[in-house]
């Protein structure tokens, strides 16, 4: 005699997610299948050591990293648990571009900078003007002490920044200006 066997789908919790990025909420959606039946409540572990209840919750990371997310789910069927693991990021972003530089080694303002987050690719060119390029670089830490290419310092005057960058989150900067260098 053989013996019949049912079987049952496997009740699943599941959850999405919106928006991994620093700073900002993260929104976090219960999606578990209605074979679960009634639920009773959600707890959500967001890694980070902060905890929640319900079923549709925001929550904001204080700093980039990665975080395992735990839901648990009880329910007329019982208790599941899923989990997800999250990278946060910080923004990409280009920082205030200086407009005046004076590389004159009174130790002050001597260095021209931009502070940058998360860039990935990164051109700046400063140009004299006629057009001619003075100085050019692909590292978004860069440091220029005002010289051009031969490492004779420029002389004072106008220059035309520009700048083109990709974010690590794909967010696109086309920056431009003109810097004035002063080096009496």
């Amino acid at each position: 005699a053989s013996e019949q066997i049912t079987v049952k789908d496997v009740p699943l919790a599941n959850f999405s997610y919106q928006n991994a990025c620093l700073g900002d909420s993260t929104y976090f959606t219960d999606e578990s299948y209605s074979q679960l039946g009634y639920i009773a409540s959600w707890d959500w572990n967001f890694g980070d050591g902060k905890t929640a209840e319900g079923d549709n919750i925001a929550h904001t990371y204080q700093q980039p990293g990665d975080y395992v997310v735990t839901m648990t789910v009880n329910g007329k069927e019982g208790v599941f648990v899923e989990t997800a693991e999250l990278n946060i990021v910080a923004p990409s972003n280009i920082g205030v571009i200086p407009n005046i530089f004076s590389p004159n080694n009174d130790g002050n303002n001597d260095l021209f900078v931009i502070q940058t987050t998360e860039i990935k690719e990164f051109v700046l060119i400063i140009q004299d003007k006629n057009g001619q390029t003075v100085f050019d670089t692909t590292d978004p830490n860069f440091q220029w002490d005002g010289t051009n290419k031969a490492n004779i310092p420029v002389p004072s005057g106008n220059y035309n920044i520009i700048i083109k960058a990709v974010g690590t989150d794909g967010k696109n900067f086309i920056e431009g200006g003109v810097l004035r260098v002063i080096t009496e």
